[in-house]
């Protein structure tokens, strides 16, 4: 068993090796497109392995994949727009971030925004004129901020405009492979936040917006208003 797997995984190696002289040609082999292909040839041969396997000990492994493709091509349905699926991400976030902030800590973090000099403060402020100031309109338009931001459009946009053809399709199956192996590594992180995507059907989301929350999340979380308010300022200034 273990020769033919080496075999296997010897041969999707050599697949891959095709695919990069094929994206050389085209002058498309960055470093994130190779990342991908071998991420999306590694997800295939482990399900062409539990296809071809009938050892019991196999059987939960196999049963474990096909659940976390169910589960990502599951988000992708729900938030068929991607950008709701991004929002809802950051909704969460930021309302696991503000829940535990009293009334007062609350009013200084508004003021603070309010007097910030971040590029779309305006639209913070009328976020809370229109919405109220609530904490979900708090949240609502800590999101915007985000959502707005430099950070968000150069992460999102490259990938929402990839155009799918035959090669990219296997480079998007390895985008799935890095999904679900990045919310594998946040349920490790917070248990906590990732039960919430888990329930808004968004896990698979937190792969793109991970370099710029991890930091934020688990024991990094901010604990008061100030330290809200730095989080707030490594995104935005």
């Amino acid at each position: 068993m273990d020769f033919n797997l080496r075999k296997m995984d010897e041969a999707n190696k050599r697949m891959a090796e095709f695919l990069e002289k094929g994206y050389e040609a085209f002058g498309k082999n960055s470093h994130e497109v190779l990342q991908n292909l071998y991420a999306g040839f590694q997800r295939a041969s482990w399900h062409a392995t539990c296809a071809l396997v009938t050892f019991e000990e196999f059987s939960e492994v196999c049963a474990e994949i096909r659940h976390e493709d169910y589960r990502a091509f599951q988000n992708i349905k729900h938030h068929i727009d991607y950008l709701k699926g991004y929002r809802t991400v950051l909704e969460l976030f930021f309302d696991l971030i503000v829940k535990n902030l009293s009334s007062s800590q609350l009013d200084i973090l508004k003021s603070k925004i309010r007097h910030a000099s971040f590029k779309s403060a305006q639209g913070f402020m009328g976020a809370i004129a229109t919405t109220g100031t609530t904490n979900r309109a708090l949240v609502y338009a800590l999101a915007n901020l985000f959502y707005s931001s430099p950070y968000f459009t150069l992460t999102s946009a490259p990938f929402l405009k990839r155009s799918v053809n035959l090669l990219s399709f296997v480079e998007l199956y390895g985008i799935l492979q890095q999904r679900i192996q990045a919310a594998n590594r946040l349920k490790l992180l917070d248990a906590e936040f990732y039960r919430l995507l888990y329930s808004a059907r968004a896990e698979g989301f937190y792969l793109f917006l991970e370099p710029a929350l991890k930091r934020y999340l688990g024991y990094g979380r901010p604990r008061n208003e100030q330290e809200v308010f730095m989080m707030l300022k490594d995104f935005l200034l």
